[in-house]
């Protein structure tokens, strides 16, 4: 095609129960040519894409995990304070 879609994938059924897992892969070229590559595996696992088009997000820093262990602290001591009002 004009954008250099190519696509393959094969299916094959196998365990106990015949599940059907597929495995393929597509690419295009975007317009400004970057190439675009996707493998990606389909079964009883769901669809599991492989790509470096995928965005993943950055890795956590230690101060960004005591500001969630912080705000975890906080919305216990609050829940537990509530649950000792209704008791009053």
């Amino acid at each position: 095609t004009g954008d250099g879609l190519t696509w393959a994938e094969q299916a094959a059924a196998s365990g106990p129960l015949n599940e059907v897992t597929r495995i393929g892969q597509y690419r295009f070229l975007h317009p400004d040519g970057t190439v675009h590559l996707m493998t990606y595996s389909a079964g009883v696992n769901g669809f599991l894409p492989v790509s470096d088009m995928i965005p993943t997000p950055h890795p956590l820093e230690p101060w960004h995990l005591q500001q969630i262990e912080f705000a975890e602290r906080q919305k216990a001591e609050a829940a537990a304070a509530a649950e000792g009002d209704d008791q009053a």
